[in-house]
């Protein structure tokens, strides 16, 4: 049987068999999407895409060599920009002027958009001429984990490649071989925690549990919910937290704007300046999702629990006795009602709603339910 060319990379074993098939046969559409969990390695899979179909030329090596270090001049990354972090529309006409550009050592020119659901209708607009009549040059990659975020019309113009969460088992021994210094018990609980994503297994092995977690299961583990004076204390806790993982991240940007504004352009300057701000408002956004999948995560071990299932399926099974003794003081709540919470809770985020506020109003409503 044939290897994949996509073998150094793990789950998704049905993706990675179908781009083999249609990079054999020269086959690969002009627009792609892929879209699936975050953490999954869909970009991975794009720069991977990318390395394969220029291996096949005759200068295969050399461009390979030029993708590992990141310095290919025929692949390009568009990231989010700004403090709201968009796709702007000067960034996605220079996208699409890119496109129509002959490629300078390959046969082939790749853009990849990171984080594709992130444009207004009227920016995405600026793509739609670029994906009606694409340069056989180019090939276009969305990356997103909300297609439905995205126009019909460009949905409807792409290959569409659907990422699954990788098996826990793959994340572990993915681990096991790479973090070899980490104990058993560790690397299975990341495994757990990370969901399917390997990029949050990494970030566990790496840099510990992330404290938010921590914080809030110990409160609900205590009933804290039950006391206003207890919630709003944990509100605040909550928010401080988010608010100092925000203030490390500005200050490894700065750290990074300082290393490389020398070797820099004034344009380049501030091109960096941009996609920094757009990453810290994403990790900003990225600290929300976490809490609130930490919120939907308790309550679901809990109806789990409800239901005598095997508690091998608990997400936080090291908080098993303490899931158990809320179980006896009856803290269920139907999942659809927290679910509903907390996409009110996202959606008071997006209108400019204070975070301790958002996250107060979010733990009342849980107690209410």
């Amino acid at each position: 049987m044939k290897p994949t060319q996509f073998s150094h990379l793990i789950g998704n074993s049905l993706i990675k068999k179908c781009l083999t098939k249609l990079i054999d046969k020269e086959a690969t559409s002009h627009s792609l999407l892929f879209t699936g969990p975050c953490g999954v390695g869909k970009s991975l899979f794009a720069i991977a895409l990318a390395a394969q179909i220029m291996q096949k030329e005759k200068d295969g090596l050399h461009h390979l060599d030029k993708i590992s270090r990141g310095i290919h001049p025929d692949l390009h990354f568009y990231y989010p920009e700004g403090k709201i972090a968009l796709h702007s529309i000067q960034s996605l006409k220079k996208l699409c002027e890119e496109a129509y550009l002959p490629p300078y050592e390959a046969k082939h020119k790749f853009l990849v958009l990171h984080e594709a659901h992130r444009m207004l209708s009227f920016s995405a607009n600026a793509l739609l001429k670029t994906f009606e009549e694409p340069p056989a040059h180019t090939k276009i990659i969305l990356l997103t984990h909300s297609p439905s975020q995205l126009l019909p019309t460009i949905l409807s113009r792409c290959s569409t490649y659907f990422f699954q969460p990788i098996a826990e088992n793959e994340i572990f021994h993915y681990l096991q071989k790479n973090f070899s210094d980490q104990s058993i018990e560790e690397l299975k609980k990341w495994s757990k925690l990370s969901q399917g994503s390997l990029a949050k297994a990494i970030e566990f092995v790496k840099k510990g549990e992330n404290k938010l977690r921590k914080i809030l299961l110990d409160a609900l583990s205590e009933n804290a919910l039950h006391s206003y004076g207890s919630l709003v204390q944990l509100s605040l806790q909550l928010s401080e937290e988010i608010e100092n993982k925000k203030k490390q991240i500005e200050e490894e940007n700065k750290n990074k704007r300082k290393k490389e504004s020398d070797s820099f352009s004034a344009a380049q300057n501030e091109a960096l300046a941009k996609e920094l701000e757009g990453n810290l408002a994403l990790e900003s956004m990225s600290e929300m999702d976490h809490l609130f999948f930490i919120v939907l995560s308790w309550y679901r071990d809990l109806s789990l629990l409800q239901t005598s299932a095997s508690l091998d399926l608990l997400i936080n099974s090291d908080y098993k006795e303490e899931l158990i003794a809320a179980l006896q003081q009856g803290q269920t709540i139907s999942l659809e009602k927290v679910q509903k919470a907390i996409e009110e809770a996202r959606l008071a985020l997006q209108r400019a709603t204070t975070l301790s506020i958002c996250i107060e109003n979010l733990l009342l409503k849980l107690t209410n339910l």
